[in-house]
């Protein structure tokens, strides 16, 4: 029987995770914390993520794949279409209009540098390192 608890238990368990994990990167990037200061806040958020993940992962078989199996599906897909030849249309291809500045990342990291929203410049910092 497949649970909706599980799945929901799942899901949010890995989000908590992940924000741990962006706001350690936020601390030490953006805020220029000290290193033990980000590294104490990912052990003491850390250890209190997994193990609620580890409570949630006791209901895998009862549904909680569901999350995993969804996520492993979109990241996939995002994936492959990172991969395939949109960086490689040429300024000759009648497509080339489309495509436009959809992948300035500098352009989308100095906007949101000049707002002065903390927050979004993490956001940058993540798009500029994916795009490397």
């Amino acid at each position: 029987m497949v649970s909706f608890a599980a799945r929901a238990g799942v899901a949010v368990t890995f989000v908590m995770l992940i924000t741990t994990i962006l706001m350690t990167l936020g601390l030490l990037v953006i805020w220029k914390h000290n290193i033990l200061t980000a590294l104490a806040f990912f052990v003491i958020f850390g250890l209190i993520d997994v193990s609620f993940l580890s409570a949630a992962l006791n209901k895998f078989l009862h549904g909680g794949w569901f999350p995993i199996a969804l996520s492993g599906d979109a990241f996939a897909l995002l994936f492959i279409f990172r991969m395939r030849n949109i960086f490689s249309i040429s300024e000759s291809s009648p497509y080339r209009r489309y495509v436009g500045n959809y992948h300035d990342v500098p352009y989308i990291t100095r906007y949101i540098a000049s707002t002065g929203a903390k927050a979004l410049q993490l956001y940058g910092y993540v798009l500029e390192e994916a795009a490397r």
